[in-house]
């Protein structure tokens, strides 16, 4: 008899249980939030993927620029949404800078998010005017020729990456 129960509740647990389990994902709309205004190279980098991933999944995948506070508004609100992969954030790899450059926020950039995708490699450069002014060759570091010959035949050693949150 104690047998009998034993299987008739293993077996109205998977009966019950099928419904969550054959659900598709996505089941909705897709939002890809990015944390910097449009029309930024993350924005754009954004459409492209998002418009990718529509073709691909059947489902309409919109981008959201939540701009402001460096990317931590958009930042926020994804740490806040419901985690059920329908909501995505879109940032640079120099999001895991974040709690560094900031006393306090409201979202864990380790504990909140899990990386899905590197989506982008770029590099960055730091520029300066072209002028002769006593600051900018201090920014040089005193060798304007030599460093103008050196960026020229080495490529620039600093990079960032741009992934999906």
């Amino acid at each position: 008899m104690r047998m009998r129960w034993g299987s008739l509740l293993i077996a109205l647990c998977a009966v019950l249980t099928e419904p969550v389990c054959a659900q598709s994902w996505p089941s909705q709309s897709i939002k890809l939030i990015v944390g910097y205004t449009p029309g930024t190279g993350i924005d754009i980098i954004a459409r492209s993927v998002g418009q990718k991933l529509s073709d691909r999944l059947g489902q309409p995948v919109i981008v959201e620029n939540k701009a402001g506070a460096s990317g931590n508004i958009g930042s926020e609100l994804v740490a806040r949404a419901k985690p059920d992969g329908h909501t995505l954030l879109v940032a640079p790899g120099t999001f895991v800078m974040v709690p560094s450059l900031y006393k306090s926020l409201p979202f864990d950039t380790v504990k909140d998010f899990t990386p899905i995708s590197l989506s982008a490699w770029g590099q960055l450069m730091l520029c300066v005017p072209n002028s002769k002014s006593r600051s900018n060759a201090t920014l040089r570091g005193g060798r304007a020729s030599s460093a103008r010959r050196r960026s020229r035949r080495s490529s620039l050693p600093d990079s960032t990456r741009n992934a999906v949150w």
